[in-house]
């Protein structure tokens, strides 16, 4: 996550150094200009306030959701679906889709079972596996299509899907990215089946779930077919990942290719919301203190449909309602908001 504070380049170089022995709290601007740091100005310092030395336009960081698409390429996926040639060629022809549509959000992709060789995991010492996951970044559509046509290319296809095996791979891929909010988005064509009890590789797959979610990670389940329409395992699943459904039925179920396309646009939809929390990095001092512009647009202190604190947290504004979803289908560009403190002035 990247602080931002907009203002002109000149204004940067020329913005004041406090120094706590000059009897100010140490808040320091930097810019490209005078430090080499390839970023537009931002402050660091310590006190209790950094980043906060005067009235006006103030810093900001805002939040950028991590999501892992993982997805089931197994005889399940392959079979006809609607107008689409297969289910699996639905899932990618929409997510490939919702990837440039929510540059919010930073995705990285999956998919199993795997092509090469297996590692060390639920069901692997069968060759029951997931691939390798591409991480989430910011510049994902190539990397994305890249790791989509290798399997194409590949014997990915069988019977089996080491949905388990996957999850690991999901919750390994995240112990090496930072601190952004991370979810991971499953679509899968049936029950995990890479041992020969199906309560054993359910459990494996519904622990795996459980691991990310203890790890604040949550799990969004989306089964494909109407075969699936009423699934212990998967209820189990989805209650497991911490993104359950409500009512009976716990995971997202698409019967058609329709169905898969809201599906998923809700699912992703919900995750790029998280876009919309912006640290502060100080202490605000309350509602009067503070105003939020979208497009140079005053917004609304509503916490239904505007901004307001995070939780009571004075250190941290969400937008919500309208609010929330403008910034967001304007490609949640962070240069359209400006925040505004009257506090010192």
């Amino acid at each position: 996550m990247v602080p931002h504070r907009f203002t002109s380049a000149l204004a940067l170089m020329l913005a004041p150094v406090c120094l706590p022995a000059a009897g100010c709290m140490q808040t320091v601007y930097l810019s490209n200009l005078d430090a080499g740091t390839g970023q537009d100005g931002f402050p660091f310092g310590g006190g209790d306030h950094p980043g906060f030395g005067q009235c006006g336009q103030v810093y900001f960081t805002p939040h950028t959701p991590d999501v892992i698409l993982m997805v089931d390429r197994s005889t399940a996926m392959q079979v006809p679906f609607g107008n689409s040639s297969t289910r699996f060629v639905a899932a990618q022809t929409t997510l490939k889709g919702l990837v440039p549509a929510n540059p919010a959000v930073h995705f990285g992709y999956g998919q199993f079972p795997s092509p090469n060789g297996c590692g060390q995991g639920p069901g692997s010492s069968d060759g029951c596996c997931a691939g390798d996951i591409y991480r989430p970044s910011s510049n994902s559509l190539m990397a994305f299509d890249r790791f989509i046509q290798g399997c194409d290319r590949a014997p990915c296809v069988s019977t089996q899907r080491p949905i388990g095996d996957a999850l690991m791979h999901c919750r390994i891929a995240y112990d090496q990215l930072d601190q952004n909010v991370k979810y991971v988005l499953l679509v899968i064509g049936g029950d995990p089946n890479c041992t020969n009890d199906a309560t054993t590789a359910c459990s494996d797959a519904q622990g795996e779930a459980a691991k990310l979610s203890n790890a604040g990670i949550p799990t969004f389940v989306v089964a494909v077919g109407d075969e699936l329409a009423s699934d212990d395992c998967l209820n189990n699943l989805a209650v497991a990942g911490n993104r359950p459904l409500g009512g009976s039925q716990s995971y997202y179920l698409a019967t058609t290719p329709s169905d898969l396309t809201s599906a998923l646009s809700n699912i992703i939809h919900k995750m790029a919301r998280d876009a919309c929390t912006f640290d502060l990095g100080f202490n605000s001092g309350g509602t009067d203190k503070l105003m939020v512009f979208f497009h140079n647009n005053p917004v609304n202190h509503d916490s239904g449909n505007g901004w307001d604190f995070d939780n009571g947290n004075m250190f941290r504004i969400t937008l919500y309602g309208d609010a929330c979803d403008s910034f967001i289908n304007s490609g949640a560009d962070p240069q359209s908001i400006v925040i505004e403190s009257g506090r010192g002035c």
